[in-house]
């Protein structure tokens, strides 16, 4: 299984949250963004060293196949990710709609 595209730690969440959902106040509409969040236990992806650096962040977000713009998939990211690194932690992943979490999954 491939795990993809993953847009790693340097990523800051908060740099990106604050891209989000901002409206101007000048009755502009609100964007309204989707991402994929994954969360990695302590021990992060031992199971893939391979991607080394791109997993050296416990909290970062993803869109392998398109993970960031649909619910079901970001999801089901958590089972593949705790596949894959075999670290024996659960694996969070939340898709957000703008600032919201609309949806979370935790894999064990």
């Amino acid at each position: 299984m491939a795990i993809g595209a993953v847009v790693a730690g340097a990523v800051a969440f908060a740099a990106v949250l604050a891209l989000l959902g901002q409206g101007s106040g000048s009755g502009t509409a609100e964007v309204r963004e989707t991402l994929c969040e994954i969360e990695l236990g302590p021990a992060r992806c031992p199971g893939l060293p391979k991607f080394g650096p791109a997993l050296n962040a416990r909290v970062f977000f993803d869109n392998h196949e398109n993970a960031g713009r649909n619910r079901e998939r970001c999801l089901r990211r958590a089972q593949e990710f705790l596949s894959a690194c075999k670290a024996g932690q659960p694996v969070t992943a939340r898709f957000f709609t703008g600032r919201q979490v609309v949806e979370s999954r935790i894999a064990r």
